[in-house]
């Protein structure tokens, strides 16, 4: 999996009338990001927005083979297969690279249901790789899914970055059970990262930004930042980060600025409720393409 990627999620244009404008930008997302050098994309299916990144897929020109396409599972998970089957048609794939259970939410059983779902499409080939996201939020189910599943979840996503850096979870995921950390909201655009002095000092001794130093430090700790934006520039910024180095110094400055759960801008308590309810959407792309594309 490449360690970086891109996060498709437009919150701000989830809306149920917006549904086409959604669409259309993660379609334009996804085609920037990908001809950018990211091959690794972010989705889920309550992000509203597979069947864009489906077509920025196709029309990007990068061959299916080359990325990694990871979604979500949420919502009533005792319906996963055919929520999982949905996924498919709106991404216009044949295989998911990962899936996630999104959110540990709803009853233990029904998580473990879609979690059998999920296990029966890894070995049929349509899933790559298994994860959970949330789930330190939700002990009882993250030893529920360790306890009772065959395949052991292989990534976990949490909120991460300099100001959370979420230390426990982490040492729960990578050192305790061997599982790579994938950090979303990277950059905390909630919590003004961009005004820390520290990160200020930093960028300015490597004539980076503030966004490219937070998520160089990602790198060298070791985590998979999926950082989103609708701005070709900022998709370019983001992934310009592999031509310098954090000394370990400057490392230590920033593992210095973390707020532990204070620095957290979501932390959500789940229980045995489901986490929305999925409303299938529709999305009126005019794009057609080309004979030749379509046989390849």
């Amino acid at each position: 999996m490449p360690r970086f990627g891109l996060g498709t999620q437009v919150q701000s244009m989830e809306g149920a009338n917006q549904r086409q404008e959604l669409n259309e930008t993660v379609r334009g997302m996804v085609i920037s990001a990908l001809q950018s050098g990211y091959r690794h994309l972010d989705d889920a299916m309550f992000y509203y927005n597979e069947r864009g990144v489906g077509w920025g897929i196709r029309e990007s020109g990068v061959p299916r083979e080359e990325i990694w396409l990871t979604s979500k599972i949420s919502g009533d998970l005792a319906d996963a297969q055919n929520a999982f089957e949905g996924m498919l048609q709106r991404l216009q794939v044949d295989y998911i690279d990962l899936v996630y259970i999104h959110h540990p939410a709803g009853t233990l059983e029904d998580i473990l249901a879609c979690w059998r779902v999920m296990e029966n499409e890894y070995k049929a080939g349509r899933i790559r790789a298994l994860g959970i996201s949330n789930f330190d939020n939700r002990m009882e189910a993250f030893n529920y899914i360790m306890e009772n599943a065959e395949i052991k979840p292989q990534m976990a996503q949490i909120e991460c970055h300099p100001l959370a850096q979420r230390r426990e979870a982490r040492q729960l995921y990578a050192d305790n059970y061997d599982i790579q950390v994938e950090c979303w909201y990277p950059l905390n655009h909630n919590r003004g990262d961009v005004d820390n002095a520290t990160l200020r000092q930093i960028a300015a001794a490597h004539g980076k930004s503030v966004y490219q130093i937070i998520l160089r430090w990602h790198m060298q700790e070791g985590l998979c930042p999926v950082p989103g934006s609708t701005n070709p520039d900022h998709i370019l910024e983001n992934i310009s980060i592999f031509d310098f180095e954090l000394s370990d110094k400057e490392m230590a400055a920033i593992r210095a600025i973390d707020l532990g759960d204070a620095g957290r801008s979501f932390n959500i308590s789940y229980g045995d409720w489901n986490f929305g309810n999925f409303q299938d959407y529709t999305y009126d792309h005019t794009y057609t393409p080309a004979a030749s594309n379509e046989s390849n």
